[in-house]
């Protein structure tokens, strides 16, 4: 009798271990959604009136906390910047460094990844230049050095990794603006070879420009455009005023890896003064 009793609690125990583990294989295999948000704050270190960062810098963070998306990529932040948004927002961790010196001076196009869901692999920084390790280098006509910041992360929800890029194309030269791309996608060749990419950032250029249609060309998809019909009300630069009709320049672009699933361009304004002279991006993916 003894033996019986024994003998059901091992086949009690064997089951319940083997619909744990089949619970654990279909969270794993099932596909899990994720979140990534593009956002040039704009510089805090220029005098915009009402607009200036002191201002802004609380509505910044709301959007940031309204969202909460897992990835959140930045462009024309100062290292000043970016401490004051993470210590609203305790839960993401850094990669980047400063464009000018290739430490903390400067603007950064940073990665901000949430630290509960992911666990860094890699990361590195590149200068959009002929001599990409140089920092604060320039030899397109660009009068700014531009840079990239790139993570490879591990998922800790489904167990997989992938690439972040993100980057901040120059204002005013075409040169600079299709050479810094053309060098992101030989680097992305390099490092990360047949693998899940984000690509993020400030392009400074619409859908129609040749810089853009060489990320099109190299297999990446315009989330936002994947799932939203164009329209004459979706630009994302608004000059602090709300406009709605200039330029869609800030995109974030996914390879064959990801189905985006929404993608939307966040207006939030307090009492018509808004967050930057961007509107953010977020777009959500499998």
């Amino acid at each position: 009798m003894k033996l019986f009793r024994l003998a059901n609690l091992i086949l009690f125990i064997l089951l319940i271990y083997s619909c744990s583990s089949i619970e654990q294989k279909q969270v794993h295999d099932k596909p899990t959604e994720l979140s990534v948000m593009t956002f040039n704050i704009r510089l805090g270190t220029v005098d915009d009136g009402k607009n200036n960062w002191n201002n802004r810098k609380l509505m910044v963070a709301e959007v940031i906390s309204e969202s909460f998306p897992d990835i959140l990529c930045l462009q024309e932040a100062f290292k000043f910047q970016i401490d004051e948004i993470m210590s609203l927002h305790p839960n993401y961790a850094l990669i980047g460094v400063g464009r000018d010196d290739g430490i903390d001076q400067g603007e950064y196009s940073c990665v901000l990844y949430s630290r509960d869901r992911f666990i860094v692999d890699s990361t590195g920084n590149f200068w959009l230049s002929d001599t990409p390790e140089t920092p604060g280098s320039m030899t397109w006509g660009n009068v700014f050095p531009r840079i990239c910041t790139w993570a490879k992360l591990f998922d800790k929800f489904n167990n997989k990794e992938f690439f972040v890029f993100n980057t901040h194309l120059d204002h005013q030269i075409q040169l600079a603006r299709e050479n810094g791309v053309k060098l992101i996608l030989e680097r992305m060749k390099i490092v990360a070879p047949e693998l899940p990419i984000i690509l993020t950032g400030d392009f400074n250029s619409d859908e129609t420009n040749p810089a853009i249609k060489l990320v099109l060309n190299n297999n990446f998809t315009d989330s936002y455009r994947a799932l939203n019909k164009r329209t004459d009300r979706e630009g994302t630069f608004n000059d602090f005023k709300g406009i709605e009709n200039e330029e869609r320049i800030d995109f974030i672009f996914v390879n064959r890896f990801f189905t985006p699933i929404k993608s939307e361009i966040i207006r939030y304004n307090r009492n018509g003064l808004y967050p930057s002279d961007h509107f953010p991006v977020i777009s959500r993916f499998k």
